[in-house]
C-alpha cells in the first residue's frame, strides 16, 4: 500500500484511527506500570533534552520517566476516544 491509500483508507474509516490512537496509548500506558526494558532500558546517556524521554530519564530518573509516560499515555488515550467520538457521525 502506498501513502496515498493508507490516507485514503483513514480518512474514510476515522474508526480505525482512533483506535489505532488508543491502541498506541495502552501499550506505552503497560510499558509504564510493568517497568519495560523496550521503552526504558536503550539510553543515550549524553542526552539531557527534555523533549525526548530519553532526557528526562537521565534528569530525573527511571521512576519519573514512568510517571511522565503514564500521564502521556493517558492523555493519547483520551486523544483516541476524542476521536472516535468527534467523527462517529461521519461513518
Amino acid at each position: 500500500m502506498t501513502n496515498e491509500e493508507v490516507h485514503e483508507y483513514l480518512a474514510s474509516n476515522p474508526l480505525v484511527m482512533g483506535l489505532l490512537i488508543i491502541a498506541f496509548g495502552i501499550f506505552l500506558l503497560l510499558a509504564a506500570i510493568f517497568d519495560w526494558n523496550i521503552i526504558f532500558e536503550d539510553i543515550e546517556r549524553s542526552n539531557y533534552s527534555l523533549t525526548k524521554l530519553d532526557g528526562i530519564i537521565n534528569l530525573f530518573g527511571r521512576k519519573a520517566g514512568r510517571i511522565f509516560c503514564g500521564i502521556i499515555s493517558i492523555i493519547i488515550i483520551g486523544s483516541g476516544i476524542v476521536w472516535i467520538w468527534t467523527n462517529q457521525n461521519i461513518t
